[in-house]
């Protein structure tokens, strides 16, 4: 709500987003490398991902809180 009105703020964001996303991905992908990711880490493979995945999502919405704090309108 913050920056509903500011498209450039809102471009911004998005374009964080998906960087984001992509170092998510690339973060999980180099803690389990092995190609046979059932075979390498076990059955426990799935539930570790979601796990991380979790800790990932809750550190960067705080990243985003901060974010938001710091935002300062386009003029």
């Amino acid at each position: 709500a913050k920056i509903s009105g500011d498209s450039l703020a809102i471009a911004k964001v998005r374009e964080a987003e998906r960087a984001w996303l992509r170092y998510r991905d690339a973060y999980i992908e180099a803690i389990y490398p092995a190609q046979d990711k059932q075979l390498a880490y076990g059955t426990e493979y799935p539930m570790d991902v979601d796990l991380l995945r979790a800790k990932l999502t809750r550190e960067h919405l705080a990243a985003i809180a901060y974010l938001m704090t710091e935002y300062q309108p386009t003029q």
